[in-house]
């Protein structure tokens, strides 16, 4: 424990290589039994991704984006349905998402759901007793009946001058939509202040899990910067935005903390 909460004040080399307990070390800081953290410097040269003719996402070096995943099926301004392609793997719960929009704008979203189902609604899917390359083989026709679609609750976009905002979009995705994987260097763009951490928590998917969805988007912003080699400067600020939100329900917000890692 003593190491953890070291290695928030003085990151050496040698309290890295140490084991965390970051639930503690986060606490402690927002409790004020340790000295604050200096301020996180802000990018003043992010890394932006141009969005070309045909709608499909391009890095700064105009090559472009492979990671497509799905197209977008059914849309909101808060959220979107997309199923996603055969060869595409699927997304998991809390990753980020993006999609870009004919006037220029790029949502991103947060996977809040993920579901395997017949293409029927009407038809469920039987057991067979088979493993899945058995049905591959004998009966293909049945995975061809099932599809993978996921859910994704929009919180930011970023606009036609490239400034990203944490709130929610003038315009839903459009059906038909490429939906892409964010890289780590678009979530690190989307971090703080944390103001779509407001947003989960306040308007929460009522089918969705909120607690659950938190730490799934607290592991990914924490691996995005860096893991346990400069994870936790931006895991601090996201808690501090927590704990206001949760109204300082410390047991919450440690439970939430407990489970977010490498």
């Amino acid at each position: 424990m003593q190491a953890a909460i070291f290695s928030l004040v003085i990151p050496s080399e040698a309290q890295r290589a140490q084991p965390r307990d970051l639930a503690g070390a986060v606490l402690l800081y927002l409790t004020g039994e340790i000295p604050r953290l200096p301020a996180v410097d802000r990018d003043d040269n992010p890394t932006y991704f141009e969005l070309d003719s045909k709608r499909e996402l391009t890095n700064e070096d105009n090559t472009t984006v492979t990671n497509k995943l799905a197209e977008v099926i059914e849309s909101s301004t808060r959220a979107f349905l997309a199923e996603v392609y055969r060869e595409a793997e699927v997304p998991a719960f809390g990753q980020w998402v993006q999609v870009s929009l004919k006037n220029g704008l790029v949502l991103y979203g947060l996977v809040s759901h993920v579901e395997i189902a017949s293409y029927d609604p009407h038809r469920r899917a039987v057991a067979f007793g088979k493993t899945e390359e058995e049905l591959q083989k004998e009966m293909p026709q049945v995975m061809e009946l099932l599809r993978t679609t996921f859910r994704a609750q929009v919180i930011a976009y970023r606009d036609a001058r490239e400034a990203v905002r944490q709130t929610l979009p003038p315009h839903p995705a459009g059906i038909h939509d490429f939906v892409y994987a964010c890289p780590p260097e678009v979530v690190r763009r989307l971090g703080q202040p944390y103001d779509f951490l407001r947003t989960l928590v306040r308007n929460p998917d009522p089918s969705v899990p909120i607690d659950d969805l938190v730490v799934a988007v607290l592991s990914n912003v924490y691996t995005a910067h860096g893991g346990r080699h400069g994870g936790e400067d931006d895991l601090v600020v996201a808690a501090r935005a927590l704990s206001r939100l949760l109204n300082d329900d410390h047991e919450r917000l440690q439970s939430i903390l407990r489970r977010v890692g490498d």
